[in-house]
Formats: structure tokens, C-alpha cells, sequence
């Protein structure tokens, strides 16, 4: 007599969330309204938005980011899932003056790169460990293959520096999501494949990602589903 089947294995874990995400506009960041945005992103998953600044793709990029706070709706992101123990999400993008940026110019490389550290450089009465935090700066800065002191002005670094630095830190916070938006800026074509190419293997071992493509052919190829976002809304 033939065996049962084995059960079908369960459905990825949910990642992030999103339900009924709305932002009105505002005159004070110029940022084109998102209407009733809905959506889940599960391990495993790459899943892209396609759409213009003007039809509320940076809104609903910095609605995400939590740079800004939507007018209602919500926006949950699960932790400890698949080893992935960081929080909330790693931020790959360029962010919009007066809103975000990923990193301030007036502070030395060292300080961009250990301003999310700081929680796991504690001790038990909230010291920070300057030796450790000064030596993880070090560590990202060799991975980045940047040849230059973590002491240094962030304003020195070129831009290719800068944006190979900053991806070693937002991929060290070991968080669940990562958040994709013109990620690759100034990276040159054999750095920008191997970056996708670890945002691949990140997705593979249990994490996901969010990508807005802006139309590019290459980036929605990516994708493990895609949605278009036209004039605030999900077609």
C-alpha cells in the first residue's frame, strides 16, 4: 500500500507587512500623495515597485524607511526571522535633503558607520566599548576595500567609496528586510553585479527585500513579483 504523501511544507514567514498605507501631501517635502497601499514581502522574496517619484514611489519609499510618518495605515517589519536578528531594515538608498540622508558628511567615517552600532557596544551599564566599535569600524571599512582611516572626514571619501562603505554597514546590522532604491549610485558595473548579486544570496538564506526599479529592464528581472504604482496607487 502506498505511503501518504508528505504534508506540504509550510509558507514562508511574512516579513513586512503593509496595510492600508496612506500619505497625504505635503507642501513642507513636496512628496506626491500614496493612497491605500497594501502588501506583504515573505522570506525568500524580492518584490519590486515600479513607479515615479511623481506617482508616490519616494513616498512610499520613505514611508517604509519610517523617514516620515503616513497619515494612516501601517507598516510591520518581523525580526528573528530565519537568523535575520537585526531590527527593522537595512536602508540601501540615497534618501532627499531636508528629509534623509544615509549618511552626514560632518561626522568621520568611523562615527557614520557605528551610529546603528551602538546598542551591541554597550556594557552592562550602557559604556560604549570605544576599542570594539573603533575596531567594527575597521573591519567594514577593509570589507568595503576603501583605503582610508576610519577617522577620516565621510565628506573625503569619493562617491564610490562612500556608497561601497555604506553597504557594509547596512549589511551588518543583519536585519530581515532590505530596502532598495537606486542602491548601486556610484558604484561602477563589476561592483553593482556583485552587489545584486549578495542581495541575492541574502534573499536565498531566508531574508527579503523591497526594490523600487524606477522602470529599469534589469532590476525588474530581479523580482519575484512586481507591483506598479501609478498616480498614489497599486494598478
Amino acid at each position: 500500500r502506498a505511503g501518504r504523501p508528505p504534508p506540504p511544507p509550510p509558507p514562508p514567514q511574512k516579513i513586512l507587512e503593509v496595510q492600508g498605507l496612506s500619505v497625504a501631501a505635503s507642501p513642507e517635502t513636496a512628496l506626491a500623495p500614496i493612497e491605500d497601499i497594501t502588501f506583504t514581502v515573505a522570506a525568500g522574496e524580492i518584490v519590486g515597485i515600479d513607479g515615479m517619484k511623481e506617482d508616490g514611489a519616494e513616498t512610499l519609499e520613505f514611508a517604509l524607511a519610517g523617514f516620515i510618518q503616513p497619515s494612516t495605515g501601517s507598516v510591520t517589519i518581523r525580526r528573528g526571522v530565519n537568523g535575520k536578528t537585526g531590527e527593522g531594515l537595512a536602508y540601501f538608498g540615497q534618501g532627499a535633503a531636508g528629509i534623509a540622508s544615509p549618511a552626514a558628511p560632518s561626522l568621520s567615517i568611523k562615527d557614520n558607520l557605528i551610529i546603528h552600532a551602538y546598542p551591541h557596544w554597550t556594557n552592562k551599564n550602557g559604556f560604549l566599548n570605544q576599542t570594539g566599535l573603533l575596531r567594527f569600524a575597521g573591519s567594514l571599512v577593509d570589507q568595503a576595500q576603501v583605503s582610508a582611516s576610519v577617522r577620516r572626514g565621510t565628506f573625503s571619501l569619493s562617491g564610490g567609496m562612500l556608497s561601497r562603505t555604506l553597504i557594509e554597514r547596512e549589511f551588518a546590522k543583519n536585519a530581515p528586510l532590505l530596502l532598495l532604491s537606486n542602491a548601486d549610485a556610484g558604484l561602477d558595473a563589476r561592483a553593482s553585479q556583485s552587489f545584486y548579486r549578495r542581495v541575492r544570496s541574502f534573499v536565498n538564506s531566508g531574508g527579503a527585500a523591497v526594490l523600487f526599479t524606477a522602470g529599469d529592464a534589469a532590476l525588474k528581472g530581479l523580482c519575484t513579483r512586481r507591483y506598479t504604482l501609478k498616480g498614489g496607487r497599486f494598478l
